[in-house]
């Protein structure tokens, strides 16, 4: 954790250690560098970064005679738990292997810049990034109106809020998260949602992102691909969902996908619970 951690962190690691503090340290390790969230819904993601303060500060080690009592601030989380749109991906800025014509891919690269730095950053240091990204999100736009074009992810990275409480319309772990190779783990309980009841132009767009989509199917069908696609090359999927697409017709067509992918380790059927 130390070779990882910005001087501020280091600090904190170092001093806890030497008071053996132990689990204060193994809980910070494990939200800084293994834990991240997604949720439509702003209150989950709100939920989940309130857990992560309280189940630190359980742990913390009151000294009365430091600042603040000793209790340090929670660790940054804006790029840990998101509120977006899990099951629409980003669009790449690349084209077959070219870069789009009109997309900025100076004010791209500055602000995955910011984004990386962000990670570790903390106090003073945090905020002074959180208004860089802000900054050069607001070029990227008056670029564009300045010379009439429209580039797609230009324009939907310089609308995202990491750090406000509006859900996004898309997520991507890369920019997101900065995870480049897939997950180790993804688990969840997906929505139970017919796709009869959401907007025709939502339906339209998942029937050609998914191949697992056909017939009246449920939204939890493509979470399935969807984490599925998340993964690592030796990572683990876990759901707990309807049992319905094991034998279904709209079943039938993720069924295929998990078949020719080798993919089912254990299917656990509760049966009908009572």
């Amino acid at each position: 954790q130390i070779e990882n951690s910005a001087p501020e962190i280091r600090r904190v690691i170092e001093r806890e250690f030497a008071h053996k503090n132990f689990d204060y340290i193994r809980k910070l390790g494990i939200i800084r560098e293994s834990i991240f969230g997604i949720d439509i819904q702003p209150v989950a993601t709100e939920i989940a970064r309130l857990r992560c303060f309280l189940t630190l500060v359980v742990e913390e080690r009151v000294a009365d005679e430091e600042p603040n009592r000793g209790i340090e601030p929670l660790p940054n989380l804006d790029f840990k738990f998101v509120t977006a749109n899990s099951l629409m991906e980003l669009a790449s800025s690349q084209q077959n292997g070219q870069k789009e014509l009109f997309e900025d891919q100076e004010g791209i690269d500055q602000l995955k810049k910011v984004r990386d730095m962000y990670f570790t950053a903390s106090g003073l240091e945090r905020e002074r990034l959180k208004t860089k990204f802000y900054q050069i999100q607001t070029k990227m736009f008056q670029k564009m109106i300045t010379h009439h074009y429209h580039a797609d992810l230009t324009s939907k990275l310089s609308a995202w809020d990491p750090f406000g409480h509006e859900a996004s319309d898309w997520f991507d772990p890369d920019w997101m998260f900065g995870i480049k190779v897939g997950f180790d783990i993804v688990i969840g309980n997906p929505p139970y949602v017919r796709v009869q009841t959401i907007n025709p132009t939502e339906r339209e767009t998942y029937s050609k992102l998914y191949s697992s989509a056909g017939g009246n199917y449920d939204l939890y069908i493509l979470f399935i691909e969807r984490g599925w696609n998340l993964l690592s090359p030796t990572g683990t999927l876990s759901f707990i969902q309807s049992n319905k697409f094991i034998r279904s017709n709209y079943g039938r067509k993720l069924r295929k996908l998990l078949a020719e992918s080798q993919a089912v380790n254990s299917i656990v059927d509760f049966g009908a619970l009572q």
